[in-house]
Order: structure tokens, then sequence, then C-alpha cells
């Protein structure tokens, strides 16, 4: 039996099934499609977690040579090409790329929303206010030449 020889209830039974089985995504295409997207910024260098004066002064309050944390949090992430140094407040994430250049840093929040921030010529960029969720940065230079993104930064 060819579809030109089906009643219109047998066709509309099977563009039924074809319409559910196209609403029915396989897992394994989904995990797959997951992965993809993981891969995006391959091209982007890794850059790790070098300082961070939180660390530093939990050791320093160990060894009880200090009695209050500081009130400013620095971390420090390196790759081979640039350095990018933190200073988060109370109101802002305080930014400087190493060595100074222009560019741009996108802010990526662990739902996706993405803030792209300036980078000027000395190397420096504000975001305001600080994310309060896990997220990184993501750093281009002006030409392009150089991508550069964090770990997932937790404050």
């Amino acid at each position: 039996m060819t579809p030109d020889d089906w009643t219109e209830e047998e066709l509309l039974s099977e563009l039924q099934a074809a319409l559910r089985a196209e609403q029915e995504v396989p897992g394994a295409l989904v995990d797959a499609g997951k992965g993809v997207w993981a891969w995006r910024t391959v091209d982007a260098e890794l850059a790790a977690l070098t300082y961070d004066s939180a660390l530093e002064a939990m050791v320093e309050q160990l060894a009880a040579t200090r009695s209050e944390a500081a009130t400013l949090r620095s971390l420090t992430y390196a790759s081979q090409s640039l350095t990018i140094e933190l200073e988060v407040t109370r109101n802002a994430l305080l930014g400087q790329v190493q060595p100074a250049q222009a560019g741009q840093v996108e802010v990526v929040v662990r739902d996706g929303a993405v803030t792209p921030v300036d980078v000027d010529d000395v190397g420096w960029f504000t975001v305001r206010p600080a994310p309060r969720s896990p997220f990184r940065i993501a750093c281009t230079t002006r030409d392009g030449s150089i991508k550069v993104v964090t770990p997932w930064i937790e404050l």
C-alpha cells in the first residue's frame, strides 16, 4: 500500500505519528547538543586561578596571625596570553587585563545571561553590580586575536 492508497483517516494517523515522533527528542540528542554548546569557547584559552585573597585569609586565620578577613576580595586568573585581575567590592567587580589593552569582557552567569563590558586602553573594566550567582569572565582583545575564559567563579 502506497500513501496514494491511504484513506483520509490513515493519512491523518500517519501525520499525527510523525508529529509525535518529531516532538519526542531522544535524550542522547539533547546530551549531544549540550556537549556541542559547551565547546563553543574551545578556541579561547582557559585562565587558571593563581591567587584568591579569601584563601590566603583562611590560611592566615588558621595560623592565628590575623583576626579579621579582608574587606575586599582579590582574584587573579592567568593564561598564557593574559592575566585578569579582579577585586570584588560590595557594589561592583573591578577588573584589569594585563598586558594592558582594550577589548571587551562578557560576564556570563549560569542561567546564560551575558553582560558585555568594555575594557579601556589601559585594561580597566567595571561590572556593576557584582554578580551574585556563579559567573565566568570571557575576555576578548579589541583585535580579536586573544580570547580567554575564566572557570566559574562563586563569590
